[in-house]
């Protein structure tokens, strides 16, 4: 079953659901007004990202979600405005995941991480930005590191994947031609561009225009 929050004021309700699209299917967020039932909306990370349903902001205006990403093992706080998808942020994170057994962490693998400097914030800028072509993902890692770059669309979406291993220390770009996975051309809008590291994490936002 899963956990329904009611936001201050009764009027509206939110719970974490599984969105089925016509290509992809992924767990979400959905917002229900209280009375009629009715779906409002429903946001999510797209595939591999599994969102938890905390609540609501005292004033009602934010969903309190976490954000587990699957391949990174890592967790987020966020608060979203289900009424403006592009209004949110990043309260909380990356909290990571690391052996244990009942509660036990592993000293080891604790001082590994550290010896790693994980959580160091990642360089990331975009250029042109905004953009009406291709654009360039530019970001520096401290160490040799997999990684992961992500496009969303605005209501959460994964509409680009780019996956590497073994990335060496120093300065990168990757460049995106404003095309999703399937090679079609996307529309003006706002994006957001998240790059995941064995160091740390960073998203920006990425216009395009006409």
């Amino acid at each position: 079953m899963k956990i329904v929050k009611i936001n201050p004021d009764g009027s509206r309700i939110s719970f974490s659901a599984f969105y089925y699209g016509d290509t992809e299917s992924y767990n979400a967020i959905a917002v229900l007004d209280a009375s009629s039932g009715e779906v409002q909306t429903i946001y999510g990370f797209g595939p591999g990202y599994f969102l938890g349903n905390l609540g609501w902001s005292p004033s009602g205006t934010y969903n309190l979600i976490s954000v587990y990403e699957e391949d990174y093992h890592q967790t987020y706080l966020y608060k979203v405005n289900p009424d403006n998808l592009e209004d949110y942020a990043e309260l909380y994170g990356p909290a990571y995941i690391y052996d244990a057994h009942w509660g036990e962490l592993n000293p080891s693998k604790i001082e590994e991480e550290h010896t790693q400097n994980r959580n160091i914030p990642i360089s990331v800028s975009i250029s042109p930005n905004p953009t009406k072509f291709s654009t360039q993902i530019n970001y520096a890692i401290p160490g040799n590191s997999k990684i992961k770059v992500e496009i969303f669309d605005i209501l959460g979406r994964t509409v680009r994947v780019w996956e590497r291993k073994n990335i060496p220390a120093g300065e990168h770009t990757i460049v995106w031609d404003g095309l999703d996975d399937d090679g079609t051309p996307l529309p003006p809008g706002v994006y957001v561009c998240r790059i995941m590291t064995e160091f740390g994490n960073n998203s920006v936002k990425i216009v395009r225009t006409k």
